[in-house]
């Protein structure tokens, strides 16, 4: 995964990837991801990284993220072409192709 999912639910950080979770999981497994984010437990880290997979959720974010960059390189296009509209496309760009 990409970022360290400890780390966001040690933070108590309710990331896409842990809220698709809870939305395909089961009830079981509802609660043990929302029990980890409002307590900032990590202490049933592999099983919340099992149902994160599981449900698909992972899938969902990367969809969500590739969606959100293509709408930002369609934004970036419409603005006069500079130094700053150049490299915010590039960066766009690359996260589209790490994503792929």
């Amino acid at each position: 995964m990409g970022k360290n999912l400890g780390d966001d639910l040690r933070e108590g950080k309710a990331t896409l990837p842990l809220i698709a979770a809870m939305q395909r999981g089961s009830a079981s497994e509802r609660d043990t991801v929302r029990h980890a984010i409002e307590n900032g437990s990590t202490e049933r880290l592999d099983a919340i990284v099992s149902i994160v997979r599981n449900t698909g959720a992972l899938d969902i974010a990367r969809h969500a993220a590739h969606s959100e960059a293509e709408r930002a390189i369609a934004a970036l296009k419409q603005l006069p072409a500079n130094a700053y509209t150049t490299g915010l496309l590039q960066l766009a760009a690359q996260l589209l192709e790490r994503r792929a």
